[in-house]
């Protein structure tokens, strides 16, 4: 039984977990930042309210388990297979020229190779979960663009296990056969379950169904997932290999929609807790002396991994605005940089104090992800306005320079204009006149005219038919006369020559009346006789008879 100390403990990692993480999300930073943020304040160097770490590091390595578990459910292999290519062939040059670009310092700085291979691996990783939110937020997940994006990140997720053996191996300082077998055997492994799952239908997993229970579902994946990942322990290899297998095995079959609502929530709180020891590790005074190189790193970082990505999709024959929009997005660190990190100082590759900057320089670049946001849709203006070489770009930047002044004036010209007239509404709202019930539309107007060619000052040309009259005539409606009978041999009327109903044609204006010379026949004889037998208008006039 646990003490009050442990209870208390454990409600304050809670409490100040959630509301950090709340806080971040109310100024639109990713959640990640928040949870290394409590750890910070959490550990030694500012409250110490934590101090062991090992306390809360064995659920941090059940977190790390369950994010390569969830994340290879999520993988849509059928839509990898379309950009596998370029996303595999991407991948691995970003790996390789990230480890190249250390050598100079391996060879003039006397950095360790190892050390060198880890951070090369660090940088070539970028934030899974801050990408696909900016994708989102800028509608083109589903576009060309976005497809390479997601299929690069995928071909990242699918290199982490990979690295993990690797940094595994290079933490035993030697490489034997034996070692260099297993490293085989796991690649070998992950290659071919992809390729097996990705030409077969969905697997059927028995034990799980519509109607099995969300407690048996989520008890399910936790058992495959801690089992498989025991399993490779057991032969030698990273647990992590066996629990994105596991993940592999499960996003493939029918039973991934009910895994993946059922772990979700597991997953999200071990994860939480992953973070948070990552950020008990930081020391704030560390922070507080070098606040200026952790800039300048975090600024390079990210000016780096642009130029880089935009050069090797450029390389690989992607058009130039793909290339640029997926280098700019592709910027940041991921999460997964920090499983790495974390597994290389566990195994004695690189020191504490590289690690807190690894730290730090990630959750930096991801607090720049919302300038990034901006950027990718200033971007995108680039790419709907067929810019497709570098120099256009720099033509298009430095004409926007010139005319910003403008443009502001603009906008503030119409901030005002729209603010005067939402006043002038308001005042004159009271004033308005109420609708009156003879106000609707009378039946026969809302009868569709017909088409008409318009003149130079708007008025539409007379039409030549007869009015058709709205009212009844005074006296109730007109006897309609029998149609007259169809002569022997006549053709009977196709039901497609069948007259349109009649239509109101357009008034003439009273000008252009006036302006209009009288052509056409004489006045049209009366329709309806006149009342009390007066004389109708336009009747010709009666001759006086004689008096005899």
């Amino acid at each position: 039984m646990h003490g009050p100390g442990d209870l208390t403990g454990l409600a304050l990692v809670m409490g100040a977990a959630l509301l950090c993480g709340l806080g971040m999300r109310r100024i639109g930073q990713p959640p990640i930042v928040g949870y290394i943020l409590a750890g910070v304040l959490l550990g030694p160097s500012v409250l110490g309210l934590v101090v062991d770490r090992a306390t809360v590091g064995f659920l941090a390595e059940l977190g790390v388990l369950l994010l390569l578990f969830l994340v290879a459910m999520e993988m849509s292999l059928y839509a990898f297979r379309e950009v596998w290519k370029v996303s595999a062939g991407a991948t691995v040059l970003q790996i390789a020229i990230g480890v190249a670009l250390l050598l100079p310092f391996v060879w003039f700085g006397g950095m360790a190779w190892s050390e060198a291979a880890v951070l090369g691996f660090v940088i070539a990783l970028s934030s899974t979960a801050v990408v696909i939110k900016l994708l989102e937020q800028t509608n083109i997940l589903r576009q060309p663009v976005g497809q390479l994006v997601v299929g690069v990140l995928i071909a990242q997720d699918l290199a982490v296990v990979p690295l993990l053996i690797g940094v595994n191996f290079l933490a035993l300082g030697t490489v034997s056969a034996l070692v260099a077998a297993k490293f085989v055997a796991a690649l070998a492994a992950v290659a071919a379950l992809v390729w097996f799952l990705a030409r077969r239908k969905r697997l059927v997993i028995p034990f799980i169904d519509e109607g099995t229970p969300a407690e048996l579902v989520a008890l399910g994946g936790l058992a495959l997932c801690f089992g498989a990942a025991a399993l490779t322990g057991v032969a030698g290899l990273t647990p992590a290999l066996g629990a994105f297998l596991a993940g592999l095995v499960i996003g493939n079959s029918t039973a991934r929609h009910p895994m993946i609502v059922s772990t979700r929530p597991i997953q999200a709180v071990l994860l939480m807790v992953f973070f948070l020891s990552v950020g008990l590790l930081i020391d704030f005074k560390f922070l507080a002396e070098r606040w200026d190189v952790l800039v300048v790193l975090v600024l390079a970082v990210t000016v780096v991994k642009t130029a880089l990505n935009i050069g090797i999709l450029a390389l690989l024959r992607e058009p130039w605005p793909h290339a640029f929009i997926a280098g700019v997005l592709l910027a940041q660190i991921g999460e997964f940089s920090l499983v790495i990190a974390s597994e290389a100082e566990r195994g004695g590759i690189i020191t504490r104090e590289l690690s807190q900057t690894i730290v730090a320089v990630m959750a930096f670049s991801l607090l720049l992800a919302p300038l990034w946001l901006f950027a990718t849709r200033r971007l995108l203006r680039v790419v709907i306005l067929g810019m497709t070489s570098f120099h256009d770009t720099i033509d298009a930047i430095r004409s926007r320079r010139l005319t910003a002044a403008w443009r502001a004036a603009a906008a503030v010209a119409g901030l005002a204009w729209r603010i005067l007239r939402a006043i002038a509404r308001g005042i004159a709202r009271p004033f308005r006149r109420k609708p009156r019930a003879d106000d609707a539309r009378r039946p026969a107007d809302t009868t569709a005219p017909r088409d008409r060619t318009l003149t130079p000052r708007g008025v539409a040309d007379p039409d030549d038919t007869p009015e058709t009259p709205r009212y009844p005539p005074p006296g109730g409606p007109a006897a309609t006369p029998p149609p007259a009978p169809r002569p022997a041999g006549e053709p009977r009327t196709p039901p497609a020559e069948i007259l349109e109903p009649g239509t109101i044609p357009r008034r003439d204006s009273p000008s252009a009346a006036l302006r209009r010379t009288p052509t056409g026949p004489a006045p049209e004889a009366p329709r309806y006789p006149a009342p009390d037998g007066a004389p109708h208008a336009g009747a010709p006039p009666t001759p006086e008879k004689k008096n005899e």
